[in-house]
């Protein structure tokens, strides 16, 4: 019905409220009224589902304050108790998402700002060279040394946020360790936020320079058996695997011609995700099969006919993702779940991506919601010394 019949201090604080003053009444008339819509729907939503930890939803709600300002509040609902007098009791959790919200607004207006004046200097830059009267070849090294420098530039960026970084962490355990008697609660929860945020933070900036580097590195192609780096990426994650009591099948019958440590990179994101996206309730089940192919033979596009591709494939058992996802999952910092549920940067796949370009190979995803996942990877072998192996041939 709506009712309200607990109420606590952060829902005081969030509404300027007590809970006296909220008791019986409808939950309804703090909102605005177009919102109540989505808060009856969470309701009747959350009311028809038996399952209290699997199936919480969430919504995004505005309201009018007081004072005439928009507060904007995150919202999940979950079945607390049912069959008290024939009605069912939910505890609604709210969180006052406002600044955060506004924080990402400002950044996308940031980011709207710096690109529309990047695509002015780019526009400007085209006009200039097409009026040039310098040589082609003289203009094309011009822009790749102008990429490189730029790279050169987030990668130092990204180097040198790490000293700041390593201050703040230092100091934040410092407080930790010695002056954690003296703090309040809050205190306490406040330096715990922190520190938990300059994690997020160190790993987001090593992975960033991970992704910088595969630009700025020497790219030294080496003839390389692919099966023996992939065990021994699987020997790194070998506590991982005991823990999960994971199977991973390898099945690799390829020489290429590689840069070892950005294919060792790839492999490492691509198992890892295999294992980190498994399914709570079972076995993390993964197959690495690799096989030398003609592009002819192959049924994708980007793919030369007469030259022959290593064929690397990796599936697995876990939750899978909707199929219209499958080109979003590599751009940079796209992420299809909370950080919360499965931690991570957004950046692992379209790392994975860019070493498969430094390769001029190809890459596809195809998956399922809860049927798992299947990358193929296309990379062009040079200079075969072997007769191609086809699978079930010798």
């Amino acid at each position: 019905e709506g009712n309200v019949l607990g109420w606590n201090k952060e829902a005081a604080i969030i509404f300027q409220k007590n809970e006296a003053e909220t008791l019986g009444s409808s939950i309804y008339q703090f909102f605005n009224r177009p919102e109540n819509e989505k808060l009856n729907a969470l309701l009747k939503t959350s009311h028809k589902e038996e399952d209290t930890t699997e199936t919480k939803k969430a919504i995004d709600l505005v309201r009018d304050t007081d004072s005439g300002s928009n507060q904007i509040l995150n919202l999940t609902a979950a079945p607390f108790m049912t069959s008290v007098g024939h009605k069912s009791i939910f505890i609604l959790a709210i969180k006052d998402i406002t600044e955060k919200v506004r924080e990402r607004r400002k950044l996308k207006e940031i980011q709207k700002n710096y690109t529309l004046e990047l695509k002015e200097k780019i526009q400007k830059r085209t006009i200039e060279l097409k009026n040039a009267n310098t040589s082609l070849h003289h203009k094309v090294n011009e822009l790749v040394s102008i990429n490189k420098e730029l790279d050169k530039f987030a990668y130092v960026a990204s180097h040198d946020l790490q000293e700041p970084l390593r201050k703040i962490i230092m100091f934040a355990d410092r407080i930790s360790e010695k002056e954690n008697n003296a703090l309040s609660d809050n205190g306490k929860r406040y330096l715990g936020l922190m520190q938990e945020s300059t994690t997020r933070m160190r790993i987001l900036i090593e992975d960033l320079l991970s992704f910088s580097r595969l630009n700025t590195s020497e790219r030294k192609f080496e003839r390389t058996d692919l099966h023996s780096i992939i065990n021994e990426v699987i020997d790194s994650f070998k506590e991982v695997i005991n823990d999960k009591n994971a199977e991973i099948n390898v099945d690799v019958l390829c020489e290429a011609d590689i840069i070892v440590f950005q294919f060792r990179q790839l492999i490492h994101n691509l198992i890892g995700n295999a294992l980190k996206f498994s399914k709570p309730d079972k076995a993390p089940i993964v197959s690495i099969k690799c096989r030398m192919k003609k592009g002819d033979e192959l049924n994708i596009s980007n793919v030369l006919p007469d030259t022959v591709y290593c064929h690397l494939s990796v599936t697995d058992n876990g939750i899978g993702f909707e199929a219209k996802y499958k080109e979003r999952i590599f751009e940079v910092f796209q992420r299809l779940h909370k950080k919360e549920d499965y931690p991570g940067t957004g950046i692992g796949l379209a790392t994975v991506q860019k070493v498969v370009e430094n390769h001029q190979g190809v890459i596809t995803a195809e998956s399922e919601l809860d049927a798992g996942t299947t990358f193929d990877i296309y990379l062009p072998v040079k200079n075969m010394r072997h007769p191609i192996r086809q699978e079930g041939k010798k």
